[in-house]
């Protein structure tokens, strides 16, 4: 093998093992039940290396089932009753934070930058919402409705971050007496192609290689 061919091999070998070698979906879902009432609850979810392989997140949608309770409302975990005096949705908050501590605002209740997400509906309902940030519709209304909606903040403020460890779900419900439960949540986390580095010594092995093969051509234009 000549030497420039010798340079081009170990410099194609340099040049894959930089480039991406997989990447992966997975999904972690529960039922968790967690009522709040004038409070705040979270669910923790556990990611580890067992669950996803892959590099950092490229993508991720939450699907979580909600009811906002009252009387001997049914839900997918049974009845979600609480003596109540009204069941406004503008009382709900829901948000993500990733492992590496960013929290997303899926949904602002009424101290929200801008207000609540939801308004005066007071019917007790039960939907299950998955936020998507390649959802045609943004997340809002008087109802909580069924389907897939953009979150109050994008969930796009995660990619790039590193998927494992601990996720954190949380609930919130502004006033007494205004019940609200996370009946399930589905967390679908995906993560993009990971770069491997190059190891010091082959890279500068390469670099020689590809110099010498560079100064057998030159001589050989010279001769």
């Amino acid at each position: 093998m000549s030497r420039m061919t010798l340079a081009a091999a170990a410099a194609a070998a340099t040049l894959a093992l930089s480039q991406p070698l997989f990447s992966a979906t997975a999904g972690f879902s529960g039922m968790p039940g967690v009522l709040v009432d004038a409070g705040t609850a979270t669910v923790p979810v556990e990611v580890t290396a067992a669950d996803i392989a892959g590099g950092m997140l490229s993508g991720l949608t939450l699907s979580l089932g909600i009811s906002v309770c009252g009387g001997f409302f049914e839900t997918p975990l049974g009845p979600c009753a609480r003596p109540i005096s009204h069941t406004a949705n503008r009382d709900l908050s829901l948000w993500l934070v990733s492992p590496a501590g960013t929290r997303v605002d899926l949904v602002f209740d009424a101290t929200g930058p801008e207000g609540a997400t939801y308004g005066d509906q007071v019917e007790a309902s039960s939907a299950v919402v998955l936020f998507d940030d390649a959802a045609a519709d943004p997340v809002g209304g008087d109802e909580i409705a069924s389907g897939s909606f953009r979150p109050a903040t994008p969930l796009s403020a995660l990619v790039g971050e590193g998927p494992l460890g601990t996720w954190v779900i949380g609930i919130g419900d502004l006033e007494a007496r205004s019940p609200k439960r996370l009946d399930s949540y589905v967390l679908t986390l995906e993560t993009g192609p990971a770069a491997v580095p190059v190891p010091g010594g082959l890279a500068l092995a390469a670099t020689g290689l590809a110099a010498l093969g560079l100064s057998a051509a030159w001589r050989r234009r010279r001769a």
